[in-house]
Order: C-alpha cells, then structure tokens, then sequence
C-alpha cells in the first residue's frame, strides 16, 4: 500500500534529501554521465548544502513522502521581477516511485 504525502522541507531532512538527490542522479543519468563522476556525488557535500538551502528565504524545498521517507523533492525561487512568483528549479522522484 503506498501512502504518499507532500510536505514542506525541514532542515532535519537535508540528510534525507542529499541520499534521495544523489541516488535519482545516478538512476536518471547513468547512461549520460561517466559513472565515475557519478560514483564521486558525495551525500555529506549535498547535506551541507541542503542545509543551508532549506530555512533560506528562497528557494521553497518540498519533499514527496512514502509511508513517512523522502522518496523526492522539489525546489522553486521566488523571483519578484519574474512573470511569475515561482519558477521551479529542480524536481526529481526515486525510479521506484515513477
């Protein structure tokens, strides 16, 4: 049974969001990137930087959720000068949950 939810980021998923992002990037691009690059993702790299994007006034981070764990996330800026409020910057889903 899947129970799938969408919540706000909080900074105590940036670890979890640094696995999901690392692991979607290997699923999605490993016919396009050279698997070396691939394999030198670092998680405590994306953490830092998670951590420090997720109480920021902008991007907005939200995460897609099974059963209580990240299985995705999705990033939008604010650009007040933009024809739109939002602009969405980056949205990526497990393959297990495509």
């Amino acid at each position: 049974m899947v129970d799938v939810g969408v919540r706000l980021a909080d900074p105590v998923d940036a670890r979890d969001i640094a696995e999901v992002h690392i692991r979607c990037w290997r699923e999605a691009y490993a016919r396009l990137v050279p698997a070396d690059a691939l394999a030198r993702l670092s998680v405590v790299q994306r953490e830092l930087r998670w951590s420090e994007l997720i109480p920021a006034p902008t991007p907005d981070v939200w995460v897609a959720t099974d059963h209580g764990r990240i299985i995705g996330w999705a990033s939008a800026s604010h650009d007040h000068g933009s024809p739109r409020d939002h602009e969405l910057e980056g949205l990526y889903i497990l393959a297990s949950h495509y």
